[in-house]
């Protein structure tokens, strides 16, 4: 009546593949989201470039009564994002105008928007960032999200 004790040490094949399946399945919910959370979070970088860019064409115009470039060009706003943020949004004049206004910057008027390039092209919400010198703000993506949707309330 002796019972030899018999102990298994390690995984069974079911239960490594049981794991793996798991893992899988967690990834698969965690990384979408995940990319759907730095989609949102790069917008504010596009917010904060166009609001910057506006203040600095608002102080240019102050000084020399035109949104144009003077001659010693102190007026140029528009160009890649400052601090690395270059691989997301291009900062450049609007030609098509925002809400209708007239488009460009031209020495009453200006529509500059932020255009998605990069990985940040995958942002089909909320898309380009518009602004104009009446502080008018839109957005353009191909699900027609609202402007205070993208530009917060």
């Amino acid at each position: 009546m002796n019972r030899l004790k018999h102990t298994n040490a390690g995984f069974t094949l079911v239960e490594l593949v049981i794991v793996i399946l798991i893992i899988g399945i967690l990834s698969a919910i965690a990384v979408p989201s995940y990319r759907g959370y730095v989609l949102r979070a790069t917008r504010a970088d596009a917010k904060k470039a166009l609001l910057a860019r506006a203040a600095d064409l608002e102080r240019c115009f102050t000084r020399n009564n035109s949104y144009l470039n003077n001659p010693a060009g102190s007026c140029l706003v528009v160009g890649n994002l400052p601090d690395g943020s270059s691989t997301t949004y291009r900062v450049e004049a609007d030609p098509d105008g925002v809400n209708g206004g007239p488009g460009g910057i031209t020495a009453t008027t200006f529509a500059i928007r932020a255009v998605p390039i990069g990985r940040q092209v995958a942002d089909t919400k909320c898309g380009t960032f518009k602004i104009d010198d009446k502080n008018s703000r839109a957005v353009t993506g191909t699900f027609a999200a609202t402007p205070q949707d993208c530009w917060g309330r």
